[in-house]
């Protein structure tokens, strides 16, 4: 009898530790699940393969970013087991800038050759095509600091206060999607899903600043680097697309770009000791003679 009331009592915790996760989980379900119906009733078949298309770039780089996240949800996890909650705001600060230094090289290139992609799917419009991945990519940008909050969020277990005001986005976003999708055609989802991002940013951001103690800024001071550094590739990527020849000579040029991209942000963007400790990893997985 004692046995079957802890039993009780244990699943009862557990349920209700795990409603705000499920909710958030349903949010973002339905708008995944909306969007293509969306698509295909408004637009029709060919529109849906676009969005199809774009769809799958972003799962790419959201996989990506929720990959990285892992580490910031444990890392939270322990460090606010440990009574340690003054070095949340170190920890959200170091992954938002090294998920960003990886993550945002990568939008940019796509960004910058958004045009040479499209027109290698022969089956859409190329214009559309590039616009709609150009604005998949603004929103890659968005969610890089969103995706690390969020697994702040999970690792502190402050989900709960939230779930409202995701709710409340989504079903912002959807209705977003609906009055924009006739005059932007595919882009009119990754365009409400930029807007909802950013109004997950509104409530994220006090939630960070209760959990770290720590202001605003001082949080997002960690994209201070890795952007700059983005905005300077970005630039450069252009002048090479809009200079070159033809799609060779872009590639060519952009993957120099990429490469001296990729050595300033180890010597500007990595700590010192990170950099220490990465040189000496590689150095002992190199092969020796």
């Amino acid at each position: 009898m004692h046995l079957r009331a802890v039993d009780a009592a244990a699943r009862r915790e557990l349920v209700d530790t795990s409603k705000p996760y499920l909710a958030i989980a349903a949010s973002g379900l339905m708008a995944s699940r909306a969007d293509p119906f969306i698509i295909g009733v408004i637009l029709g078949p060919v529109a849906l393969a676009m969005h199809a298309v774009a769809l799958r770039v972003l799962q790419m780089f959201s996989g990506a970013i929720d990959l990285l996240g892992l580490g910031v949800t444990s890392g939270t996890a322990r460090l606010i087991a440990g009574g340690e909650h003054e070095r949340v705001g170190g920890l959200y600060r170091k992954a938002s800038g090294y998920a960003a230094l990886v993550v945002w090289p990568c939008a940019m290139a796509v960004i910058g050759f958004a045009a040479h992609v499209a027109g290698g799917l022969a089956e859409f419009n190329e214009g559309e095509m590039a616009w709609v991945l150009r604005t998949v990519m603004v929103l890659v940008v968005i969610l890089v600091p969103i995706g690390q909050a969020w697994s702040v969020m999970y690792g502190s277990n402050q989900v709960r206060g939230l779930v409202g005001a995701q709710l409340a986005t989504t079903l912002v976003t959807l209705v977003l999607t609906l009055a924009l999708v006739e005059p932007l055609g595919v882009a009119a989802v990754f365009v409400s899903s930029i807007v909802g991002a950013c109004g997950a940013g509104v409530f994220l951001l006090p939630a960070l600043e209760r959990v770290s103690g720590q202001s605003w800024d001082l949080l997002l001071s960690g994209l201070l680097r890795p952007g700059l550094l983005a905005a300077g590739l970005l630039v450069a990527l252009l002048g090479v697309v809009w200079a070159s020849p033809n799609a060779v000579w872009a590639v060519g040029l952009g993957l120099i770009a990429l490469s001296v991209y990729g050595v300033l942000g180890l010597r500007w963007g990595v700590r010192a000791e990170d950099r220490r400790r990465l040189i000496e990893g590689l150095a002992r997985r190199a092969p020796r003679s």
